[in-house]
Protein backbone atom coordinates (compact mmCIF):
# COMPACT_ATOMS: atom_id res chain seq x y z
CA UNK A 1 0.00 0.00 0.00
CA UNK A 2 1.37 3.43 -1.00
CA UNK A 3 1.47 5.97 1.82
CA UNK A 4 0.22 9.35 0.62
CA UNK A 5 1.80 12.50 1.98
CA UNK A 6 -0.11 15.76 1.87
CA UNK A 7 0.08 16.77 -1.81
CA UNK A 8 1.77 20.00 -2.84
CA UNK A 9 -0.12 21.65 -5.70
CA UNK A 10 1.74 22.23 -8.94
CA UNK A 11 2.55 25.76 -10.10
CA UNK A 12 2.48 25.85 -13.88
CA UNK A 13 4.10 29.30 -13.88
CA UNK A 14 7.33 27.57 -12.84
CA UNK A 15 7.28 25.22 -15.85
CA UNK A 16 10.59 25.60 -17.76
CA UNK A 17 8.84 24.61 -21.02
CA UNK A 18 5.65 26.63 -20.94
CA UNK A 19 4.67 26.03 -24.55
CA UNK A 20 0.97 26.94 -24.27
CA UNK A 21 -0.67 30.35 -24.48
CA UNK A 22 -3.08 31.77 -21.92
CA UNK A 23 -6.58 30.40 -22.30
CA UNK A 24 -9.60 32.66 -22.81
CA UNK A 25 -11.07 31.62 -19.44
CA UNK A 26 -7.96 31.24 -17.30
CA UNK A 27 -9.38 34.01 -15.13
CA UNK A 28 -11.84 31.53 -13.58
CA UNK A 29 -9.07 29.39 -12.03
CA UNK A 30 -9.02 29.37 -8.22
CA UNK A 31 -6.15 31.43 -6.83
CA UNK A 32 -5.56 28.84 -4.10
CA UNK A 33 -4.26 25.89 -6.04
CA UNK A 34 -5.38 22.30 -5.61
CA UNK A 35 -6.88 19.43 -7.61
CA UNK A 36 -8.67 21.76 -10.05
CA UNK A 37 -5.53 23.66 -11.06
CA UNK A 38 -3.51 20.42 -11.16
CA UNK A 39 -6.00 18.93 -13.64
CA UNK A 40 -5.97 22.10 -15.77
CA UNK A 41 -2.14 21.95 -15.79
CA UNK A 42 -2.26 18.32 -16.94
CA UNK A 43 -4.58 19.31 -19.85
CA UNK A 44 -2.47 22.26 -21.06
CA UNK A 45 -1.12 20.35 -24.06
CA UNK A 46 -4.60 19.50 -25.39
CA UNK A 47 -7.21 21.62 -27.17
CA UNK A 48 -9.57 21.57 -24.20
CA UNK A 49 -10.70 25.03 -22.99
CA UNK A 50 -10.02 25.82 -19.34
CA UNK A 51 -13.75 26.44 -18.79
CA UNK A 52 -14.64 22.85 -19.68
CA UNK A 53 -11.79 21.38 -17.63
CA UNK A 54 -12.71 23.39 -14.51
CA UNK A 55 -16.32 22.19 -14.61
CA UNK A 56 -15.22 18.64 -15.38
CA UNK A 57 -12.99 18.81 -12.30
CA UNK A 58 -15.88 20.10 -10.20
CA UNK A 59 -18.02 17.19 -11.41
CA UNK A 60 -15.30 14.68 -10.53
CA UNK A 61 -15.03 16.20 -7.06
CA UNK A 62 -18.80 16.05 -6.70
CA UNK A 63 -18.80 12.35 -7.62
CA UNK A 64 -16.10 11.37 -5.09
CA UNK A 65 -17.44 13.55 -2.25
CA UNK A 66 -20.83 11.80 -2.51
CA UNK A 67 -23.18 11.97 0.48
CA UNK A 68 -20.35 11.50 2.95
CA UNK A 69 -19.82 15.27 3.16
CA UNK A 70 -22.31 18.12 3.11
CA UNK A 71 -22.91 21.79 3.89
CA UNK A 72 -24.91 22.75 6.95
CA UNK A 73 -28.36 23.82 5.75
CA UNK A 74 -31.98 23.95 6.87
CA UNK A 75 -34.10 21.91 7.11
CA UNK A 76 -32.01 19.31 5.24
CA UNK A 77 -28.31 19.10 4.47
CA UNK A 78 -27.03 20.68 1.24
CA UNK A 79 -25.14 18.12 -0.84
CA UNK A 80 -22.67 18.84 -3.65
CA UNK A 81 -24.30 16.98 -6.55
CA UNK A 82 -24.22 19.00 -9.78
CA UNK A 83 -26.05 18.88 -13.11
CA UNK A 84 -23.65 20.21 -15.77
CA UNK A 85 -24.05 20.61 -19.54
CA UNK A 86 -20.89 21.39 -21.54
CA UNK A 87 -21.90 23.10 -24.79
CA UNK A 88 -19.64 24.20 -27.61
CA UNK A 89 -19.06 23.80 -31.36
CA UNK A 90 -17.90 20.49 -32.76
CA UNK A 91 -14.20 19.98 -32.17
CA UNK A 92 -13.92 21.97 -28.93
CA UNK A 93 -13.11 18.78 -26.99
CA UNK A 94 -16.01 19.21 -24.56
CA UNK A 95 -15.99 15.71 -23.15
CA UNK A 96 -12.25 14.99 -23.42
CA UNK A 97 -11.40 15.94 -19.83
CA UNK A 98 -14.04 13.60 -18.41
CA UNK A 99 -14.15 10.83 -21.01
CA UNK A 100 -10.44 10.31 -21.73
CA UNK A 101 -8.88 11.61 -18.50
CA UNK A 102 -11.42 12.02 -15.70
CA UNK A 103 -13.01 8.57 -15.78
CA UNK A 104 -9.69 6.69 -15.66
CA UNK A 105 -8.57 8.96 -12.81
CA UNK A 106 -11.77 8.21 -10.87
CA UNK A 107 -11.42 4.45 -11.48
CA UNK A 108 -7.82 4.37 -10.26
CA UNK A 109 -8.51 6.76 -7.38
CA UNK A 110 -10.04 4.12 -5.16
CA UNK A 111 -6.81 2.08 -5.19
CA UNK A 112 -5.08 4.87 -3.25
CA UNK A 113 -7.55 5.40 -0.40
CA UNK A 114 -5.80 4.29 2.77
CA UNK A 115 -8.56 3.86 5.35
CA UNK A 116 -10.36 0.53 4.87
CA UNK A 117 -13.73 1.94 5.95
CA UNK A 118 -13.52 5.04 3.75
CA UNK A 119 -12.30 2.95 0.82
CA UNK A 120 -15.63 1.11 0.83
CA UNK A 121 -17.67 4.24 1.55
CA UNK A 122 -16.06 6.06 -1.40
CA UNK A 123 -16.74 3.30 -3.90
CA UNK A 124 -17.46 5.55 -6.89
CA UNK A 125 -20.13 4.47 -9.36
CA UNK A 126 -20.26 6.11 -12.81
CA UNK A 127 -22.66 5.27 -15.64
CA UNK A 128 -21.65 6.37 -19.13
CA UNK A 129 -23.62 7.27 -22.26
CA UNK A 130 -27.02 6.15 -23.53
CA UNK A 131 -29.33 4.59 -20.97
CA UNK A 132 -33.04 4.13 -20.40
CA UNK A 133 -34.80 5.55 -17.32
CA UNK A 134 -35.24 2.01 -15.98
CA UNK A 135 -31.55 1.20 -16.49
CA UNK A 136 -30.53 4.37 -14.63
CA UNK A 137 -32.68 3.53 -11.61
CA UNK A 138 -31.60 -0.11 -11.56
CA UNK A 139 -27.96 1.01 -11.58
CA UNK A 140 -28.60 3.16 -8.49
CA UNK A 141 -29.86 0.26 -6.34
CA UNK A 142 -27.04 -0.41 -3.82
CA UNK A 143 -27.10 -4.16 -4.45
CA UNK A 144 -26.55 -3.60 -8.18
CA UNK A 145 -23.48 -1.38 -7.77
CA UNK A 146 -19.82 -2.41 -7.49
CA UNK A 147 -18.65 -3.02 -3.94
CA UNK A 148 -20.55 -4.09 -0.85
CA UNK A 149 -24.10 -2.95 -0.21
CA UNK A 150 -23.27 -2.84 3.50
CA UNK A 151 -20.28 -3.48 5.74
CA UNK A 152 -19.19 -3.21 9.40
CA UNK A 153 -16.65 -0.53 10.35
CA UNK A 154 -13.37 -1.99 11.59
CA UNK A 155 -10.36 -0.55 13.42
CA UNK A 156 -6.71 -0.76 12.28
CA UNK A 157 -6.48 -4.34 13.54
CA UNK A 158 -9.62 -5.36 11.65
CA UNK A 159 -11.84 -5.59 14.73
CA UNK A 160 -15.43 -4.31 14.55
CA UNK A 161 -15.95 -0.77 15.84
CA UNK A 162 -18.73 -0.75 18.43
CA UNK A 163 -21.44 1.79 19.17
CA UNK A 164 -23.30 1.11 22.43
CA UNK A 165 -21.98 -2.41 22.31
CA UNK A 166 -23.14 -3.09 18.75
CA UNK A 167 -20.99 -3.16 15.57
CA UNK A 168 -21.32 0.00 13.51
CA UNK A 169 -22.70 -0.78 10.05
CA UNK A 170 -22.58 1.33 6.90
CA UNK A 171 -25.23 0.92 4.21
CA UNK A 172 -24.32 1.99 0.69
CA UNK A 173 -26.08 4.99 -0.79
CA UNK A 174 -28.10 5.02 -4.00
CA UNK A 175 -25.59 7.32 -5.66
CA UNK A 176 -24.35 7.57 -9.22
CA UNK A 177 -22.39 9.82 -11.53
CA UNK A 178 -23.96 10.04 -15.00
CA UNK A 179 -21.75 11.04 -17.93
CA UNK A 180 -23.14 11.52 -21.46
CA UNK A 181 -20.57 12.13 -24.23
CA UNK A 182 -23.45 13.32 -26.38
CA UNK A 183 -26.46 14.59 -24.47
CA UNK A 184 -29.01 13.98 -27.22
CA UNK A 185 -28.50 10.20 -26.96
CA UNK A 186 -30.45 10.12 -23.68
CA UNK A 187 -32.00 13.57 -23.27
CA UNK A 188 -34.25 15.09 -25.87
CA UNK A 189 -37.76 16.30 -26.49
CA UNK A 190 -39.15 12.78 -26.13
CA UNK A 191 -37.51 12.44 -22.72
CA UNK A 192 -40.33 14.48 -21.23
CA UNK A 193 -42.80 11.78 -22.18
CA UNK A 194 -40.47 8.80 -21.76
CA UNK A 195 -39.57 9.73 -18.18
CA UNK A 196 -35.80 10.27 -18.24
CA UNK A 197 -35.93 14.00 -17.59
CA UNK A 198 -38.71 13.49 -15.06
CA UNK A 199 -36.41 11.23 -13.04
CA UNK A 200 -33.57 13.74 -13.22
CA UNK A 201 -35.94 16.43 -12.00
CA UNK A 202 -37.13 14.37 -9.06
CA UNK A 203 -33.66 13.20 -7.99
CA UNK A 204 -32.00 16.61 -8.24
CA UNK A 205 -32.51 17.05 -4.49
CA UNK A 206 -30.99 14.01 -2.73
CA UNK A 207 -33.66 12.03 -0.88
CA UNK A 208 -33.61 9.60 2.04
CA UNK A 209 -35.84 7.18 0.13
CA UNK A 210 -37.31 7.15 -3.37
CA UNK A 211 -39.64 4.49 -4.77
CA UNK A 212 -40.86 3.58 -8.22
CA UNK A 213 -42.99 0.83 -9.66
CA UNK A 214 -41.80 -1.36 -12.52
CA UNK A 215 -44.00 -3.07 -15.08
CA UNK A 216 -42.81 -6.58 -14.22
CA UNK A 217 -41.13 -6.57 -10.80
CA UNK A 218 -43.39 -4.34 -8.72
CA UNK A 219 -42.14 -1.65 -6.37
CA UNK A 220 -38.44 -0.88 -5.94
CA UNK A 221 -36.68 1.52 -3.59
CA UNK A 222 -33.59 3.72 -3.58
CA UNK A 223 -31.95 4.65 -0.29
CA UNK A 224 -30.19 7.99 0.30
CA UNK A 225 -30.04 9.14 -3.31
CA UNK A 226 -27.27 11.24 -4.84
CA UNK A 227 -27.09 11.86 -8.58
CA UNK A 228 -24.41 14.02 -10.22
CA UNK A 229 -24.75 14.54 -13.96
CA UNK A 230 -22.54 15.86 -16.77
CA UNK A 231 -23.23 15.90 -20.51
CA UNK A 232 -21.63 17.34 -23.63
CA UNK A 233 -23.39 18.74 -26.68
CA UNK A 234 -23.09 21.17 -29.57
CA UNK A 235 -25.24 24.34 -29.79
CA UNK A 236 -27.28 22.91 -32.67
CA UNK A 237 -27.85 19.57 -30.93
CA UNK A 238 -28.71 21.45 -27.74
CA UNK A 239 -31.40 23.46 -29.51
CA UNK A 240 -32.81 20.39 -31.24
CA UNK A 241 -32.85 18.10 -28.22
CA UNK A 242 -33.88 20.50 -25.45
CA UNK A 243 -37.45 21.84 -25.63
CA UNK A 244 -37.44 25.61 -26.02
CA UNK A 245 -39.68 26.29 -23.04
CA UNK A 246 -37.36 24.19 -20.88
CA UNK A 247 -34.67 26.81 -21.39
CA UNK A 248 -36.34 29.13 -18.90
CA UNK A 249 -36.91 26.65 -16.10
CA UNK A 250 -37.55 23.03 -15.20
CA UNK A 251 -34.69 20.77 -16.13
CA UNK A 252 -32.33 23.45 -17.42
CA UNK A 253 -32.78 25.61 -14.34
CA UNK A 254 -31.25 22.78 -12.34
CA UNK A 255 -28.29 22.61 -14.70
CA UNK A 256 -25.19 24.75 -15.00
CA UNK A 257 -24.87 25.47 -18.72
CA UNK A 258 -21.16 25.75 -19.53
CA UNK A 259 -20.95 27.35 -22.97
CA UNK A 260 -17.93 28.55 -24.91
CA UNK A 261 -18.44 29.58 -28.52
CA UNK A 262 -14.78 29.37 -29.56
CA UNK A 263 -11.31 28.55 -28.27
CA UNK A 264 -7.80 29.85 -28.83
CA UNK A 265 -6.20 26.44 -28.13
CA UNK A 266 -4.22 25.13 -31.12
CA UNK A 267 -2.26 21.87 -31.06
CA UNK A 268 -1.80 19.93 -34.33
CA UNK A 269 -0.71 17.00 -32.12
CA UNK A 270 -1.57 16.81 -28.38
CA UNK A 271 1.49 17.36 -26.19
CA UNK A 272 2.46 15.99 -22.83
CA UNK A 273 3.18 18.50 -20.07
CA UNK A 274 6.34 16.81 -18.82
CA UNK A 275 6.74 18.97 -15.70
CA UNK A 276 3.11 18.52 -14.67
CA UNK A 277 1.30 15.75 -12.78
CA UNK A 278 0.83 12.30 -14.26
CA UNK A 279 -2.58 10.67 -14.52
CA UNK A 280 -1.73 8.30 -11.67
CA UNK A 281 -0.62 11.22 -9.53
CA UNK A 282 -3.95 12.94 -10.18
CA UNK A 283 -5.69 9.75 -9.04
CA UNK A 284 -3.67 9.79 -5.83
CA UNK A 285 -4.54 13.44 -5.24
CA UNK A 286 -8.23 12.85 -5.89
CA UNK A 287 -8.08 9.96 -3.40
CA UNK A 288 -6.48 12.29 -0.85
CA UNK A 289 -9.38 14.73 -1.30
CA UNK A 290 -12.05 12.00 -1.20
CA UNK A 291 -10.64 10.41 1.95
CA UNK A 292 -10.81 13.71 3.85
CA UNK A 293 -14.12 15.01 2.51
CA UNK A 294 -16.27 13.75 5.37
CA UNK A 295 -18.94 15.18 7.63
CA UNK A 296 -20.55 18.58 7.91
CA UNK A 297 -19.05 21.80 6.56
CA UNK A 298 -20.19 25.33 7.35
CA UNK A 299 -19.38 28.88 6.29
CA UNK A 300 -17.10 31.00 8.44
CA UNK A 301 -18.64 34.30 9.63
CA UNK A 302 -16.58 36.17 7.00
CA UNK A 303 -17.69 33.73 4.30
CA UNK A 304 -21.34 34.14 5.35
CA UNK A 305 -21.04 37.94 5.17
CA UNK A 306 -19.57 37.73 1.66
CA UNK A 307 -22.23 35.27 0.51
CA UNK A 308 -25.10 37.29 2.00
CA UNK A 309 -23.87 40.47 0.33
CA UNK A 310 -23.82 38.70 -3.04
CA UNK A 311 -27.13 36.95 -2.35
CA UNK A 312 -29.15 40.13 -1.71
CA UNK A 313 -27.78 41.79 -4.82
CA UNK A 314 -28.55 38.64 -6.80
CA UNK A 315 -32.16 38.56 -5.58
CA UNK A 316 -32.59 42.25 -6.40
CA UNK A 317 -31.33 41.50 -9.90
CA UNK A 318 -33.85 38.67 -10.34
CA UNK A 319 -36.67 40.96 -9.19
CA UNK A 320 -35.70 43.41 -11.91
CA UNK A 321 -35.10 40.73 -14.55
CA UNK A 322 -38.09 38.35 -14.61
CA UNK A 323 -36.97 36.70 -17.86
CA UNK A 324 -33.84 35.42 -16.07
CA UNK A 325 -35.67 34.05 -13.05
CA UNK A 326 -35.88 30.57 -14.50
CA UNK A 327 -32.43 30.25 -16.02
CA UNK A 328 -30.66 31.78 -13.00
CA UNK A 329 -33.14 30.68 -10.35
CA UNK A 330 -30.79 28.20 -8.65
CA UNK A 331 -27.62 30.18 -9.18
CA UNK A 332 -27.25 30.80 -5.44
CA UNK A 333 -27.43 27.09 -4.61
CA UNK A 334 -24.94 26.23 -7.33
CA UNK A 335 -22.62 28.92 -5.98
CA UNK A 336 -22.61 27.31 -2.52
CA UNK A 337 -21.97 23.87 -3.99
CA UNK A 338 -19.05 25.19 -6.03
CA UNK A 339 -17.63 27.01 -2.98
CA UNK A 340 -17.83 23.76 -1.01
CA UNK A 341 -16.02 21.80 -3.76
CA UNK A 342 -13.40 24.53 -4.13
CA UNK A 343 -12.75 24.21 -0.42
CA UNK A 344 -12.36 20.42 -0.34
CA UNK A 345 -10.07 20.39 -3.43
CA UNK A 346 -7.34 22.27 -1.52
CA UNK A 347 -4.57 20.11 -0.11
CA UNK A 348 -3.85 22.28 2.95
CA UNK A 349 -7.23 22.56 4.65
CA UNK A 350 -6.26 20.69 7.80
CA UNK A 351 -8.94 19.18 10.04
CA UNK A 352 -11.31 22.16 9.97
CA UNK A 353 -14.49 22.02 7.91
CA UNK A 354 -15.09 25.74 7.42
CA UNK A 355 -15.74 27.21 3.98
CA UNK A 356 -13.80 30.47 3.81
CA UNK A 357 -14.41 33.91 2.39
CA UNK A 358 -11.86 33.14 -0.32
CA UNK A 359 -13.79 29.98 -1.30
CA UNK A 360 -16.98 32.02 -1.70
CA UNK A 361 -15.20 34.74 -3.71
CA UNK A 362 -13.67 32.19 -6.09
CA UNK A 363 -17.03 30.45 -6.50
CA UNK A 364 -18.70 33.79 -7.29
CA UNK A 365 -16.10 34.39 -9.99
CA UNK A 366 -16.59 30.96 -11.58
CA UNK A 367 -20.39 31.12 -11.42
CA UNK A 368 -20.62 34.72 -12.67
CA UNK A 369 -18.43 34.11 -15.72
CA UNK A 370 -20.04 30.75 -16.55
CA UNK A 371 -23.62 32.03 -16.39
CA UNK A 372 -22.72 35.14 -18.39
CA UNK A 373 -21.20 33.09 -21.20
CA UNK A 374 -24.14 30.68 -21.31
CA UNK A 375 -26.64 33.53 -21.64
CA UNK A 376 -25.91 33.62 -25.38
CA UNK A 377 -26.91 29.99 -25.85
CA UNK A 378 -29.97 30.20 -23.56
CA UNK A 379 -31.23 33.33 -25.30
CA UNK A 380 -31.07 31.62 -28.67
CA UNK A 381 -33.39 28.78 -27.71
CA UNK A 382 -35.89 30.70 -25.56
CA UNK A 383 -37.62 32.72 -28.28
CA UNK A 384 -40.89 30.71 -28.37
CA UNK A 385 -41.41 30.67 -24.60
CA UNK A 386 -43.92 33.54 -24.34
CA UNK A 387 -46.05 32.28 -27.23
CA UNK A 388 -46.55 28.74 -25.90
CA UNK A 389 -46.98 29.76 -22.27
CA UNK A 390 -49.34 32.54 -23.29
CA UNK A 391 -51.73 30.14 -25.01
CA UNK A 392 -51.99 27.82 -22.00
CA UNK A 393 -52.09 30.76 -19.59
CA UNK A 394 -55.10 32.28 -21.39
CA UNK A 395 -57.04 29.00 -21.17
CA UNK A 396 -56.25 28.39 -17.49
CA UNK A 397 -57.07 32.00 -16.63
CA UNK A 398 -60.55 31.58 -18.12
CA UNK A 399 -61.26 28.21 -16.49
CA UNK A 400 -59.37 28.47 -13.21
CA UNK A 401 -58.48 24.78 -13.17
CA UNK A 402 -58.40 21.98 -15.72
CA UNK A 403 -57.37 18.35 -15.88
CA UNK A 404 -54.59 17.39 -18.25
CA UNK A 405 -57.09 15.73 -20.60
CA UNK A 406 -59.25 18.87 -20.79
CA UNK A 407 -56.25 21.16 -21.21
CA UNK A 408 -54.96 19.09 -24.12
CA UNK A 409 -58.36 19.32 -25.79
CA UNK A 410 -58.68 23.08 -25.38
CA UNK A 411 -55.09 24.21 -25.97
CA UNK A 412 -54.23 22.02 -28.97
CA UNK A 413 -50.65 21.98 -27.69
CA UNK A 414 -48.80 18.87 -28.78
CA UNK A 415 -48.66 16.09 -26.19
CA UNK A 416 -44.86 16.02 -26.14
CA UNK A 417 -44.70 19.81 -25.64
CA UNK A 418 -47.36 20.30 -22.94
CA UNK A 419 -45.18 19.01 -20.12
CA UNK A 420 -42.47 21.44 -21.10
CA UNK A 421 -44.88 24.37 -20.95
CA UNK A 422 -46.45 23.24 -17.66
CA UNK A 423 -43.09 22.59 -16.06
CA UNK A 424 -42.04 26.16 -16.80
CA UNK A 425 -45.35 27.58 -15.52
CA UNK A 426 -45.11 25.51 -12.34
CA UNK A 427 -41.57 26.68 -11.62
CA UNK A 428 -42.65 30.30 -12.19
CA UNK A 429 -45.56 29.79 -9.79
CA UNK A 430 -48.20 30.46 -12.45
CA UNK A 431 -49.88 27.08 -11.96
CA UNK A 432 -50.10 24.54 -9.17
CA UNK A 433 -50.02 20.86 -10.13
CA UNK A 434 -52.17 18.42 -8.15
CA UNK A 435 -52.63 14.67 -8.46
CA UNK A 436 -54.99 12.82 -6.12
CA UNK A 437 -55.00 15.86 -3.85
CA UNK A 438 -51.20 15.98 -3.52
CA UNK A 439 -49.10 18.85 -4.78
CA UNK A 440 -46.41 17.99 -7.36
CA UNK A 441 -43.34 19.89 -8.50
CA UNK A 442 -43.49 18.78 -12.14
CA UNK A 443 -46.13 17.47 -14.59
CA UNK A 444 -46.62 13.86 -15.64
CA UNK A 445 -48.67 12.07 -18.32
CA UNK A 446 -51.62 11.29 -16.04
CA UNK A 447 -54.83 12.54 -17.66
CA UNK A 448 -56.38 13.21 -14.22
CA UNK A 449 -53.59 15.56 -13.18
CA UNK A 450 -55.10 18.91 -12.21
CA UNK A 451 -53.63 22.33 -13.09
CA UNK A 452 -54.77 25.25 -10.95
CA UNK A 453 -54.23 28.83 -12.11
CA UNK A 454 -52.47 31.11 -9.61
CA UNK A 455 -54.25 34.45 -10.07
CA UNK A 456 -51.61 36.59 -8.37
CA UNK A 457 -48.57 35.09 -10.13
CA UNK A 458 -50.39 34.83 -13.46
CA UNK A 459 -51.32 38.50 -13.51
CA UNK A 460 -47.80 39.46 -12.45
CA UNK A 461 -46.40 37.38 -15.31
CA UNK A 462 -48.68 39.08 -17.85
CA UNK A 463 -47.56 42.52 -16.68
Amino acid sequence: MIELDTPIPYDEEQDPDKFWQKDLCDNILPKRKGFITDLVYYMRGMEVPTLFTVWSALWLLSVVVKREAWVKWYPNSLFANLYIILAGPAGTKKSTTIDEVGLPIADEMQNYIQNANIKQMKNVHIAKDKMTPEALLEAMIPGNKPGKSSFIFVDEEGNPILDNGRPMRYKATSEIGVMLSEMSTSIGKKSYTEGFVEILLDLYNPRDTWEWRTKTNGKKKLERTYLSFIAATTPSAFKESIPKVAAGDGFLSRCVIVYQSHTNRRFPVPREVKSGPTKSELSQRLAWVAERALGEYKLTPEAMTTYEDWYYKFKDYLDDSPTDQGFRGRMDINLLKVAFLIHVQHYDNGPECDITKEDIEEAINIIKITYSLSQELIGEIGEDLAKQVGRVLHILKNHGRLTRTKLLQKSHVKVDELNEVLDYMCQMGIVEILLEGKKKTYPSKNGNELYVYNVEEGEEYER
